[in-house]
């Protein structure tokens, strides 16, 4: 009699007693989270079978959610610095958290502005630069250097609070104060960051890590600034040039023919988040264009058009690509950090033979400050 007390207590007790921990612990009433831009997990419907179900429904909806996930990030267990994942922003922005390629900087320890330079490898920058300037002088090319910055940079006031910088100058910055007096340099950190707070768009994505079309595209005319003072009659592209849309996902580097893609963080289709905020540039309109394209480079030619450029650079400078192609007669564009372990780099000597062979007029180096490192290969 006293077992089946028990047992009877046991099976109606306990569970009501599980509910009532759940109302107690648990924010049922919630279904997407903002800071997330994702809907949250159902409870499921078959529950007694499916418990993983269940552990993902309490892990959602326990209370105080973002509290615990802000202490996991403060506490650093997510820094674990080579894995990658991705660090929850203010207000609905995202910011990757690891090393994406082989010689990259990580994201959080250059936004820190913990990454420093030996005495030795700024030199060697130097040295590098002074070389690549005086070949391009003797053979008749303008040089012009940019330092795309990461998105942490621009839209630091959307990084966590508790992610403290030791000081407010970039490595890119430093590296730009050491480059030759007669390198033409086009400085965008500042601008870009100054740009964030008064541009109609994001000049990031939210939710990916390169700029926005919108962004590559304002610091393709800053660049265009320099180059103009070079060759006057040089053609500047105008949106007019291409076929202009809006849309709310984001155009990834790694495709050429217009194919819209995820990109390399998250994006997801919370209600509510439809909204069209990115400008897209599609294919220049001039019919008579032809792209081509492999792993590690592309190239355009654009009848009817004056001077020769080649591009070096990274993911950042797929999106310039575009932009130089719809006003300079042959452009080439050699990506340094595709392909595999052994592709990486600027491989100088076939670079230096292409642009002989192709009449180069302008070559523009465009490195992103988490790959800097590049430029310790010498010229």
């Amino acid at each position: 009699m006293n077992i089946n007390r028990i047992g009877t207590f046991l099976f109606v007790c306990l569970p009501l007693g599980c509910l009532f921990l759940m109302g107690i612990f648990l924010d049922s009433h919630s279904t997407e989270s903002k800071r997330e831009r994702r809907i949250l997990t159902e409870w499921p419907a078959n529950f007694w079978v499916n418990l993983n179900g269940v552990e993902s429904y309490i892990s959602d909806h326990i209370k105080g959610r973002e509290k615990i996930l802000d202490f996991y990030f403060q506490s650093g267990l997510s820094l674990n610095f080579g894995n990658d994942t991705t660090l929850i922003g203010k207000e609905g922005w995202l910011f990757r958290n690891s090393f994406g390629n082989r010689e990259n900087i990580h994201n959080i320890h250059s936004y820190q502005n913990k990454v420093d330079f030996s005495k030795s490898e700024f030199e060697t920058i130097f040295k590098n630069i002074s070389d690549l300037q005086k070949w391009c002088d003797d053979n008749n090319i303008k040089l012009y250097v940019m330092f795309p910055p990461d998105k942490h940079r621009v839209y630091a006031r959307y990084m966590p609070s508790y992610i403290i910088r030791r000081n407010q100058k970039s490595l890119a910055k430093r590296v730009a104060e050491i480059l030759p007096k007669n390198v033409k340099f086009i400085p965008l950190e500042d601008r870009l960051t100054q740009l964030s707070y008064t541009a109609p768009e994001p000049v990031y994505y939210k939710q990916e890590s390169h700029w926005s079309e919108y962004g590559a595209y304002q610091s393709y005319l800053w660049l265009m600034e320099e180059v103009k003072k070079d060759f006057k009659d040089v053609l500047i592209a105008t949106p007019n040039d291409f076929t202009v849309t809006k849309t709310n996902r984001v155009w990834t580097p790694y495709y050429w023919n217009g194919l819209m893609m995820d990109g390399n963080l998250w994006i997801s289709g919370l209600k509510g988040y439809e909204d069209k905020i990115y400008t897209r540039y599609e294919i220049p309109k001039n019919s008579g264009i032809k792209f081509k394209k492999n792993k590690s480079w592309r190239t355009s030619v654009n009848p009817n058009k004056k001077y020769n450029a080649y591009l070096i650079g990274d993911s950042y400078a797929t999106y310039s690509f575009y932009f130089l192609a719809a006003g300079f007669n042959n452009v080439i564009f050699y990506r340094f950090n595709e392909g595999g372990e052994t592709d990486w780099g600027m491989h100088w000597s076939e670079r230096r033979k292409e642009m002989l062979e192709n009449k180069t007029d302008i070559l523009v180096l465009s490195v992103s400050d988490l790959k800097l490192k590049d430029l310790f290969e010498a010229f």
